[in-house]
């Protein structure tokens, strides 16, 4: 797929050039403190990048009354091979700005993906098993029929693969 890069040269001459320095546990860099809008036309895929010098952080900021609440940050740990560095954070700030954590950190070597904390309100599956909705564990303990019964449900949501006889 094809995309058109769409970008805000802040060197050029009537580009935007104010700037607003916001601290983050993974570099400093500048934001953009106006709103420009982008517009790629009809039918085209647009790409909005933010590029940054191996080794610092490049991102996106989302605010409410130009105080943020989000960002995307590229990381600016350096690229030193084995694509390594330049991991991807999803930030969440507190009502002042200031950053409280990152709930969401893709790592680009080995697409490993975190989550500080997860709440599912769905049905949910893993490893390719189709979703389900909570399972609900029965039979008396002392007879193993609970534990066949846990097996069951572990094995239909995909957790585990009962082999057990």
């Amino acid at each position: 797929m094809a995309f058109r890069r769409i970008g805000i040269n802040t060197a050029a001459a009537g580009a935007v050039t104010q700037h607003v320095a916001q601290a983050n546990p993974h570099a400093q860099y500048p934001l953009l403190a106006s709103s420009p809008a982008f517009a790629a036309g009809a039918g085209v895929n647009t790409l909005v990048g933010a590029s940054a010098d191996n080794g610092q952080a490049a991102g996106l900021q989302v605010r409410t009354a130009g105080t943020a609440r989000f960002q995307i940050v590229k990381g600016g740990a350096s690229e030193a091979g084995g694509n390594s560095g330049s991991d991807l954070y999803i930030d969440r700030l507190d009502d002042t700005g200031t950053y409280l954590g990152s709930p969401l950190i893709i790592t680009r070597a080995t697409g490993l993906t975190a989550l500080t904390s997860l709440a599912v309100s769905g049905n949910v599956g893993f490893y390719g098993t189709a979703a389900q909705a909570k399972q609900t564990v029965t039979g008396s303990k002392g007879a193993n029929a609970a534990l066949t019964s846990l097996l069951s449900k572990l094995a239909a949501i995909g957790l585990i693969t009962d082999s057990s006889t």
